[in-house]
């Protein structure tokens, strides 16, 4: 298994990062901001459904040949994907705890 070099770990990181922040702004502005941070069993629903979709795009965009043709697996993107919301749901949590203060 190889992973994927820095350039194209930056685009697929970067869509990650993207579709956070989206789903962080929608929910913010539905519940008026009151929501801050996920509860455990949404997180965990919001990251398999974060993989779901970093793999779906990666194939709408048909970006999986050319990943698979250097030779990266198919279950390394979902794994990108969830890996960037999972450590940018840590940061927020983090960041929210030192605020709470």
């Amino acid at each position: 298994m190889r992973f994927p070099e820095g350039r194209l770990l930056s685009l697929q990181a970067r869509g990650a990062a993207s579709l956070w922040i989206s789903l962080h702004v929608i929910i913010g502005a539905v519940t008026r901001g009151e929501v801050l941070i996920f509860s455990t069993s949404s997180l965990v629903v919001a990251l398999a459904m974060t993989g779901l979709l970093g793999h779906l795009d990666t194939r709408r965009r048909r970006e999986m040949i050319f990943l698979g043709n250097l030779g990266i697996a198919p279950y390394t993107v979902p794994l990108v994907w969830i890996s960037v919301v999972a450590l940018l749901e840590s940061v927020l949590a983090l960041a929210a705890h030192a605020i709470s203060k």
